[in-house]
């Protein structure tokens, strides 16, 4: 569990890191094209193939806390 959390706190930065470099990016862009709102689409569920259902949300033990 301790290596879980180590990696976790490594990432963390990082994470934090990425996410400010997209906005800056977003926000130059967005000013460039004189563009006054984002939207940013969350995707699309995976349909089973040759079925109508779509596969269920899973969480990843993993990534849980």
């Amino acid at each position: 569990m301790n290596s879980l959390l180590k990696t976790s706190e490594q990432w963390s930065p990082l994470f934090t890191q990425h996410i400010r470099e997209l906005n800056v990016r977003a926000r130059c862009i967005m000013q460039r094209e004189n563009i006054t709102a984002l939207l940013i689409d969350s995707g699309q569920p995976i349909t089973q193939f040759l079925d109508d259902f779509d596969y269920p949300f899973k969480v990843i033990h993993s990534l849980r806390r």
